[in-house]
């Protein structure tokens, strides 16, 4: 996604990206996951309505529990999202996002950057829509 070089990755690169309706599987996800564990600028993936099973949570679960600063991955409305099997691959890209969220307060603290509330989709810490402010 970015070079590893650069030297001020404030500056460049994608921090969202939109990539929802593409029929996209587990496969990419594989490679998805390997390009976010280099990548610690991302902070928000829609993957919403593709093709991504059981097998594609594990990827990304995997990459996003050692990214520090992903918020939000939303995987709604893939056939994997209601299979039982995939529920602790969700639940730990929960955890690992509110951690990261809480994280991210705490360095607004101390270095005033924003949080874009856009990034943060309440479905992604097992929320409803009208249950952010929790």
């Amino acid at each position: 996604m970015r070079s590893p070089e650069e030297l001020d990755i404030n500056k460049l690169g994608l921090k969202s990206m939109d990539l929802s309706k593409n029929c996209f599987g587990n496969r990419f996800c594989e490679q998805l996951s390997v390009a976010l564990k280099s990548d610690e600028y991302m902070r928000c993936i829609n993957l919403q309505k593709n093709n991504i099973q059981t097998a594609g949570f594990k990827h990304l679960a995997e990459a996003i529990f050692q990214h520090p600063t992903m918020i939000s991955i939303d995987l709604r409305f893939n056939p994997g999202y209601t299979e039982s099997k995939a529920n602790k691959y969700k639940k730990i890209m929960q955890n690992t996002f509110t951690q990261n969220l809480k994280h991210d307060v705490t360095e607004f603290e101390f270095k005033q950057h924003r949080i874009n509330i856009e990034w943060v989709r309440p479905s992604c810490f097992g929320l409803e829509s009208n249950r952010l402010h929790e």
